[in-house]
């Protein structure tokens, strides 16, 4: 699977974005609905793999693009510096490009589908895996501790359409960072398999700011996890339905 290294991301870390939304912003989403997403893709178990602890970045991440040497596509580097700008300035993670490929802790890499069974994982041989990436138009395997997610690879079709790439695109790029399952429980969400959305909405972006609070430690059970959480919901807006 021969590819092409990209060395020229640079992330413009100091880019201006918007604080984080105010309810009124939050296009009726409800408390309980953004408590019940957190649940679902910080802790759901999806394709058969459980989650039962808070994994997040403990250290910098070291980005490192590549494409196929089948393909004449070119990664949008715009793209991928805005979104990685925007995760920056929400989770307070250091992001930075990785000279040198061998030392990058998260590769992103455009190639044909086919090529897909090739990424390296534990559980390449598991069938839970074999059926998931023979039927992901992209893919990522984070790779994580209990307590923190320590490396990843994402793959993203070069065999798809330009929207699904850039859906994708965006919807590994922020799974990585610990939250790394689908769910539905307000629509639009990046989360939400049916919602094929370009980019974070206002609810999503609290998600992920939830999940790097402080407050929140690496490898904290769900049982002990989830009412602080449910906490800072509260602050932001106030619970007016039972939970």
């Amino acid at each position: 699977m021969p590819s092409r290294f990209f060395p020229l991301i640079i992330l413009s870390l100091g880019l201006a974005f918007s604080a984080l939304p105010a309810k009124a912003a939050m296009d009726g989403v409800s408390p309980s609905q953004l408590l019940r997403q957190f649940d679902d893709v910080v802790f759901g178990a999806e394709n058969g793999y459980e989650n039962p602890t808070v994994k997040r970045w403990g250290q910098s991440l070291d980005f490192a693009i590549f494409a196929s040497d089948e393909t004449d596509m070119i990664p949008p580097v715009d793209q991928i510096e805005q979104i990685l700008g925007e995760i920056s300035t929400i989770t307070g993670v250091e992001i930075k490009r990785s000279p040198e490929p061998a030392n990058a802790n998260l590769r992103l890499g455009y190639f044909p589908r086919r090529d897909f069974a090739a990424l390296p994982a534990r559980d390449r041989e598991d069938e839970r895996y074999q059926n998931f990436i023979n039927k992901s138009a992209c893919l990522g395997v984070l790779q994580a501790s209990e307590q923190k997610v320590e490396g990843g690879v994402i793959m993203i079709g070069t065999d798809i359409s330009a929207p699904l790439q850039g859906h994708c695109l965006i919807e590994e790029l922020v799974q990585m960072m610990g939250l790394p399952n689908d769910a539905c429980n307000y629509q639009p969400s990046l989360f939400c398999e049916a919602d094929h959305v370009s980019e974070m909405t206002d609810a999503d972006k609290i998600l992920l700011s939830l999940l790097y609070d402080a407050r929140l430690q690496h490898g904290m059970s769900r049982h002990d996890a989830m009412p602080l959480v449910a906490h800072m919901i509260n602050e932001l807006m106030p619970f007016e339905d039972p939970q």
